[in-house]
């Protein structure tokens, strides 16, 4: 893929991505609809579960969970993101956290003040949220993901094993 095609794919997903949230998040009144939050998590959801069936098909099954959050940090994170996720943390008890630093996603978010693009924000990763979740069901397992912003642009994804 060149150069230009390449700018081109990112600027249309990026539009998407905005519309998206546009036409999902603004009821008829202007005002934010909360409850789309879950539409758009389960749109991830179905979305991660079908890239992972169709990126997986040819490989083994993971023995282990680790293997399995590895291979999001690695291989999913490259397919979504162009990159791998900056930093993989664990307490060793099912809980994983996933940091990636200048979440592309959300990067580009502009508003009028730094608490307004993180309000944003927040709602900008819930797709990716339930991309992850997607995934790892596809890959059997049944696991949480929670989207923490602790400072703009950086993203870190919880993700407890149940």
């Amino acid at each position: 893929m060149s150069f230009q095609t390449q700018q081109v794919a990112e600027s249309l997903l990026d539009y998407l991505l905005i519309e998206l949230f546009d036409s999902l998040l603004l009821g008829k009144d202007g005002e934010n609809d909360g409850a789309n939050l879950y539409e758009i998590e389960q749109m991830g959801f179905r979305i991660g579960q079908k890239i992972t069936e169709k990126i997986t098909i040819d490989r083994s099954r993971f023995s282990e969970k680790i293997d399995v959050i590895k291979w999001i940090c690695k291989d999913f994170w490259m397919v979504l993101f162009r990159k791998q996720a900056d930093n993989l943390r664990t307490n060793h008890k099912g809980v994983f956290e996933l940091t990636s630093n200048q979440f592309e996603w959300i990067s580009k978010i502009s508003a009028s003040t730094v608490a307004e693009s993180q309000s944003l924000a927040e709602k900008y990763v819930v797709l990716p949220q339930g991309l992850i979740r997607g995934a790892l069901s596809s890959l059997g397992v049944s696991c949480l993901v929670k989207a923490d912003i602790p400072q703009f642009p950086n993203c870190t994804f919880t993700i407890k094993i149940s």
